[in-house]
């Protein structure tokens, strides 16, 4: 499987991230339906578990899940180094100090603001690079 990050993990704003869907009354039906076919709850866990991939390969595959981008889509590895660093350090510097979340969304809009980030820059980004702004909580049929 590609290697892949968040967005805002690139930025030095995520640590880590985890991926969650929605479960409709629906895919609760299919787990259901997966028990009774099942032996054991050994071979159900099974189960579940290969659907659960193939949901999150096929989120993967259609690029669904927002934010998730593949590492060598922006920059090159030597650049995405450096500038993980850079984000690291300053993510550093704002946690020692021990800002309010409001005071660090301050920051980043101040920083934003004076280096003439706009909302048009980063909706070119999000096109340019494919990225899903959806909440994806109409795919009823994704389970």
């Amino acid at each position: 499987m590609v290697n892949l990050n968040h967005l805002m993990s690139k930025h030095g704003v995520l640590v880590a991230f985890n991926i969650a869907r929605r479960v409709t009354a629906a895919d609760m039906a299919k787990l259901e339906k997966l028990k009774k076919q099942s032996k054991n709850d050994e071979e159900y866990f099974s189960k579940v578990r290969k659907l659960m991939m193939m949901s999150v390969k096929k989120s993967f595959d259609n690029k669904t899940i927002p934010g998730v981008i593949e590492p060598s889509n922006i920059v090159d590895s030597n650049k995405s180094k450096e500038l993980e660093a850079f984000a690291q350090s300053i993510y550093l510097a704002i946690k020692n100090k021990k800002i309010k979340k409001l005071e660090i969304v301050f920051i980043i809009q101040l920083i934003l603001t004076n280096l003439n980030v706009t909302n048009q820059d980063f909706e070119e980004f999000y096109k340019k690079y494919n990225l899903n702004l959806d909440d994806d909580e109409d795919d009823e049929d994704d389970f």
